[in-house]
């Protein structure tokens, strides 16, 4: 998927947990805004070709653990909890895995642990219903989060 399918799927995702599970306050929204700016990070292997793959290794578990690590640095040294920087860098890479499963190209989440391929194979990752149906869907998800959090619904 592109930045704007990855970002509301992530929204979409997020904001039905919130809701599911009464999450809804200020520190989720939070979270939920950063995971979904981040959740196209592992595509910067699209600017590293030809020497790191696309789908590679920055499409696993250990990359979200290892950028979730160092966010969560970056943002205690800002001011802010160490933890939120953690989910937000490994939700965001787990959230962007996610997504792409659904589209053709096979990635190994597992790696270096366990070399299966996964996919569905639903749509290309440029797909325009696709991402911007994520995007709208996410978008209107996240909006009913903050009309359910500013005491609106």
């Amino acid at each position: 998927m592109h930045f704007e399918g990855h970002a509301g799927f992530s929204l979409l995702i997020l904001s039905l947990f919130m809701l599911a599970f009464g999450w809804v306050g200020e520190n989720s929204i939070v979270a939920c805004s950063v995971i979904a700016v981040f959740s196209s990070l592992p595509d910067i292997d699209l600017y590293w070709r030809p020497f790191v793959r696309h789908r590679g290794p920055t499409h696993t578990l250990l990359f979200g653990v290892i950028f979730g690590t160092i966010f969560g640095f970056i943002f205690h040294y800002a001011g802010f909890d160490w933890s939120l920087g953690f989910v937000s860098g490994f939700g965001g890479t787990l959230l962007h895995i996610l997504g792409d499963v659904f589209t053709y190209e096979p990635m190994k989440p597992l790696e270096p642990f366990s070399h299966r391929e996964v996919k569905l194979g639903l749509f290309k990752s440029s797909n325009w219903v696709a991402n911007k149906g994520f995007m709208t869907l996410g978008g209107l998800a996240f909006l009913v989060v903050l009309l359910k959090y500013s005491n609106y619904l």
